[in-house]
């Protein structure tokens, strides 16, 4: 009999935790309402994110549909950085040249927002596959399917699709969040909207004048860094280092308090420079008070 009653509660044991398991990695969407940041933790749906601020949500993503809403202040700038290195912006505004909220930072740059400032707004981020795809306020801006060898500048060389946490970044101002809920994806999910076949990154026309334009950029930079290094060190070399000896033991009758020497530091040759025109005179006389001095001393 009482084995029979510890099997029963060994097998119920086993049905609860296989319904906890079932539950935990169910393919339905998920709250994201446990951030971290440091040792800091906020659990709720709400978060507000202030520059220089960095709050991660609990989990490891791949392939998700993210969706949200977003209210960004005036002149605030905030983004959600998913698989380690693909960021969003969220920065609305004027058109000013900055990039704008539901930017792919770096890879698909948009210099308008759909959004305005001190109001939420609907935002969503899917990566299914290869793609990725960036809606604001129910309007895609964003379908980037990421080839086999996509091209990246050296700073965004690590910007590939892989996995990895989603992770709100404050950069200026204050950027709130809520409602945010995140739908995992199977990898075979594709996103219908993406009709268009995948550019080759490292051989289209448009792509190469922009790593042209990055070299170039690079190169007149590095330039531009040697002329300033150049020029500082001629400033260098023809800086004259003055110093001034103080004579305070003693008054020269003819004037000359202060002797100075001056430096030319790129070939350390030091000329001295005095006022007075008898340098026999000057060391009698100077020789005279330091012996006056040492008699006053003795007495």
């Amino acid at each position: 009999m009482k084995k029979k009653i510890l099997a029963i509660c060994i097998l119920a044991l086993i049905a609860v935790i296989g319904y906890i398991v079932f539950v935990n990695t169910q393919s339905g969407p998920k709250e994201l309402n446990y951030w971290a940041s440091g040792n800091d933790v906020q659990v709720n749906k709400d978060i507000e994110v202030n520059a220089n601020e960095s709050w991660t949500a609990k989990g490891d993503f791949e392939y998700f549909d993210l969706k949200g809403q977003a209210f960004v202040e005036e002149n605030a700038e905030a983004s959600l950085t998913f698989h380690k290195g693909y960021e969003v912006l969220f920065h609305n505004g004027k058109i000013d040249g900055s990039r704008k909220t539901g930017s792919l930072s770096s890879v698909r740059n948009l210099y308008r927002s759909l959004a305005d400032d001190n109001e939420w707004f609907d935002f969503e981020i899917a990566v299914r596959g290869k793609n990725i795809a960036v809606s604001i306020k129910g309007t895609d801006v964003v379908c980037y399917t990421e080839p086999e060898n996509p091209f990246r500048i050296e700073e965004h060389k690590n910007q590939v699709l892989s996995h990895g946490p989603i992770t709100l970044n404050g950069k200026k101002g204050k950027v709130s969040f809520r409602n945010m809920v995140i739908l995992p994806l199977g990898k075979d999910v594709v996103n219908p909207n993406d009709t268009m076949p995948t550019i080759d990154e490292q051989t289209d026309d448009i792509i190469r004048v922009i790593k042209n334009a990055h070299r170039n950029t690079a190169r007149r930079r590095q330039k531009a860094r040697s002329n300033v290094a150049t020029a500082q060190s001629h400033r260098t070399r023809n800086r004259l280092i003055v110093i001034h000896l103080k004579i305070r033991h003693f008054v020269l009758p003819i004037g000359c308090y202060e002797a100075v020497f001056v430096g030319i530091a790129h070939n350390f040759r030091c000329l001295i420079y005095e006022r007075a025109q008898d340098r026999h005179r000057i060391a009698a006389v100077r020789d005279a008070a330091l012996g006056e001095a040492l008699a006053d001393d003795d007495l």
